[in-house]
């Protein structure tokens, strides 16, 4: 959905950051009211220091449930959210099952956000019963001049953020745009699964398999919403990058599965830039149309399990002897959805007044290895930073992190402040984790025989401090739950 008050340049949304941002706790809902020149429907809410602050119905419902074109289609039918799916409980067990005729893409599901997101739709009562309430009041209006309206759900306890405009004269506050919900009473179940009929769960080949190279076209963007999209175009997904985040109680603990298995082979992907322009429109696609659809979704863009605002990077030997340690670790102690890759660090933050050059024999990629995976029903990550690839080699500890719910893109964050300073910061660490350990490497020099350690000796004091950090921060985690 579009944002109002936004300007738009090609598919990027540009927002008006001159206004004031502000954070409050939701104290009561105080009623819905129309305004007197536009009919906008709005909704006035008490924050808990005793401020009035009115936010439009057709914002509040888009950070709250219209995070991409198929939800919004959903909520304008009679059958809701289950014209996209259904729910089914089991032995202690919950899954959300897409069916097979939705057309609802996977690419809405690969962030732990976009899951506990969908929870809480599927899951809360009262969530459900709002988002069915867009298309009651849609139905009941009987005038050409419809106003969106809906019945928000109880909001007290959230905390919302966002961009804050003041009417003195009113003496109230609007908010004109939501930056960051947090849910703090929903938690989404342990035992919760999400189906796709078109997921095909990563399995492990024997042996080294090389990484496929995937050539992916970036063609220039055109937006023309006189152009009807098309049914054989596609679709142009543009999230919003660090534009939106809504966080819930606890982790989210939520698996993908499906019915069908592939190899778990991560490719090298390079982006080829330019090429022929591509129209994209709004609209439902038709058979005869010629642009690519334009699903604008809410969310962030580097909060996802395959960290894909990282660049891939080629495998080195330090990447290998990682993968081996991870690989029979996860093992050993029955690790589940392991994904390993190797990636480049982010580039550092411009310094003002720098006068340091590059040194003429730095590498011109610096790599990182990241692993997720669960542990208990518990999504952890660990990082390991090449430091033998940097232009001067410095020990650094590796990082197990319990992230925090809708908290991946704080991976990137993580490195950011690495790659700005050249060690971690703890600081940035702990504001993106519910708990995290810092394992160093094991020393490559046996003082006691004098000997450099063998490869295989390196590997099991290696697993051992792993399985330590990964244990501690077990603990805390399942100690808060």
């Amino acid at each position: 959905m579009l944002v109002v008050g936004s300007t738009y340049e090609g598919v990027k949304r540009i927002t008006d950051r001159s206004r004031e941002q502000k954070s409050f706790e939701v104290q009561k809902i105080e009623g819905s009211r129309q305004g007197n020149k536009i009919k906008n429907w709005w909704v006035a809410l008490r924050s808990t220091s005793g401020e009035l602050i009115y936010i439009r119905h057709v914002e509040l419902a888009r950070v709250l449930f219209l995070h991409n074109t198929h939800l919004v289609r959903a909520a304008f039918r009679p059958a809701g959210l289950g014209s996209l799916a259904d729910i089914v409980r089991e032995d202690g067990a919950t899954q959300i099952r897409f069916n097979g005729l939705c057309n609802y893409p996977l690419s809405h599901l690969k962030t732990r956000q976009d899951r506990a997101h969908l929870a809480w739709l599927y899951l809360d009562e009262r969530a459900e019963k709002s988002v069915h309430s867009i298309f009651r009041y849609f139905q009941q209006c009987e005038s050409s001049d419809w106003q969106f309206r809906f019945d928000p759900p109880d909001l007290r306890g959230w905390t919302f953020s966002g961009y804050i405009q003041s009417d003195q004269a009113q003496q109230y506050l609007r908010l004109a745009e939501v930056t960051g919900l947090d849910n703090p009473w929903f938690e989404p179940p342990r035992n919760l699964s999400i189906y796709h009929p078109s997921y095909r769960e990563p399995e492990d080949a024997p042996g080294k398999r090389k990484r496929p190279v995937i050539t992916k076209d970036t063609p220039e963007l055109e937006v023309d919403f006189h152009e009807i999209p098309g049914i054989t175009q596609g679709e142009h997904l543009q999230r919003e990058g660090g534009g939106f985040c809504m966080t819930f109680r606890g982790q989210d603990l939520s698996s993908l599965t499906g019915d069908r298995t592939r190899i778990a082979t991560n490719p090298l992907v390079k982006k080829n830039d330019g090429g022929a322009t591509q129209k994209v429109s709004a609209g439902q696609p038709e058979i005869d149309g010629k642009a690519k659809a334009l699903d604008y979704a809410v969310g962030n863009a580097v909060n996802n399990d395959d960290l894909s605002d990282l660049e891939d990077a080629e495998e080195t030997p330090q990447f290998e002897l990682f993968e081996k340690v991870i690989k029979e670790l996860a093992k050993l102690e029955e690790y589940k959805d392991l994904k390993v890759a190797c990636k480049q660090l982010p580039s550092p933050a411009p310094k003002r007044r720098s006068r340091k050059k590059q040194k003429p024999d730095a590498p011109s990629i610096q790599r990182c290895h990241i692993a997720s995976f669960s542990a208990r029903k518990v999504k952890l990550t660990i990082i390991e930073v090449d430091t033998e690839c940097l232009p001067k080699p410095h020990p650094l500890s590796n990082l197990v992190l319990c992230l925090k719910s809708g908290g991946d893109r704080g991976v990137e964050e993580i490195l950011q402040s690495y790659v700005n300073k050249r060690k971690w910061n703890f600081r940035v660490v702990a504001n993106h984790t519910l708990s995290y350990e810092r394992p160093s490497h094991p020393p490559k020099f046996d003082k006691k025989t004098e000997k450099t350690k063998t490869d295989s000796a390196l590997k099991e004091e290696w697993k051992n401090r792993l399985r330590n950090g990964i244990n501690k921060v077990l603990a805390v985690v399942e100690d808060k739950n």
